[in-house]
């Protein structure tokens, strides 16, 4: 009897130790780049473009960093460029189904939205989003949002280096017409 309590001891201290050791990987670093970039080719599948993502990083409870975010739209061209994305959030949210972004922060981003055969290069995004958006069911707000040093390019429309900082402590779906 007394053996076998040792064993079962044994084979649960191993189980904690296993279960311990997985969590502490999932937060390094290189091992969350490299599990996103899995995720960026499964996107780049579906979407049937290029998306790449240099590094990522999140810190438990509260923090997501990701840098150098590229989105090409179907033509190979650049859609969309950030340089960084720093994302405050609230983890518990999710329980409520709600996704609670306290702030976001997006430095250098660069949009390219133009008109290709009378289509909009991200048209296939659009729908995309609207397909996938009937079954989604959370609720999203952001608090606060930072637009740092972007561009944004519509057609031959260009709007160059300007900072937009924006505090949204109340925002609904009727209030956003988008």
């Amino acid at each position: 009897m007394k053996k076998a309590l040792v064993i079962i001891s044994i084979v649960l201290a191993s189980l904690l130790l296993l279960c311990s050791s997985l969590v502490g990987v999932l937060h390094i670093k290189n091992v969350q780049t490299f599990l996103v970039n899995k995720v960026a080719d499964k996107l780049s599948e579906k979407l049937q473009t290029q998306v790449h993502i240099a590094s990522f990083h999140y810190r438990p409870l509260s923090h997501l960093n990701i840098d150098s975010i590229y989105l090409s739209d179907q033509q190979h061209d650049t859609l969309a460029y950030i340089q960084q994305i720093r994302l405050c959030f609230d983890p518990l949210a999710i329980r409520q189904k709600r996704i609670h972004i306290d702030s976001l922060q997006l430095t250098q981003p660069y949009i390219n939205v133009q008109t290709v055969d009378s289509t909009l290069n991200c048209q296939f995004l659009l729908d995309l989003l609207q397909q996938d958006s009937a079954g989604f069911p959370f609720r999203m707000n952001i608090n606060h949002l930072a637009l740092l040093q972007t561009r944004i390019r519509y057609n031959d429309l260009l709007v160059d280096q300007f900072d937009l900082d924006l505090s949204l402590p109340v925002v609904s779906q009727d209030s956003l017409d988008v």
